[in-house]
């Protein structure tokens, strides 16, 4: 992910980040730093971008493995930034995302709905 956003010029609406959690010494790792997060993905958006990541178990009990950090870092480099999670039942846990801008993340699903609707062409499918 880092050489692909450090090799390309172009910028981007969304950036999604679905890795491997940053175990200290894994191989993803590096990818959930405050400098690539500044450095590498906030200059590859586009304005009004968003960046979205997987930020492992949310539970009760375990969004302090990486969750709580991963959104803790991303409010240093982002001006807004929404945590959410929903049930995995294959992991048998609750599971986190944040995503953030420097622009205000629009929470309104209907209005969400209707901006997907005229920009794409077709129907759009949850896979």
């Amino acid at each position: 992910l880092r050489a692909e956003l450090e090799r390309r010029e172009e910028l981007y609406d969304v950036i999604i980040g679905d890795l491997a959690d940053p175990i200290e010494g894994g191989p993803c790792y590096q990818l959930y730093t405050k400098s690539f997060y500044e450095f590498t993905v906030k200059p590859r958006l586009s304005k009004g971008g968003i960046f979205v990541t997987q930020a492992g178990p949310a539970g009760i009990f375990s969004h302090t493995e990486v969750f709580s950090c991963i959104y803790n870092t991303l409010r240093q480099v982002f001006s807004h930034v929404v945590p959410y999670s929903a049930h995995i039942p294959s992991y048998a846990d609750t599971w986190g995302w944040v995503m953030a801008s420097d622009f205000p993340l629009m929470l309104n699903a209907d209005e969400l709905d209707l901006r997907i609707k005229l920009r794409i062409k077709g129907e759009n499918r949850y896979i």
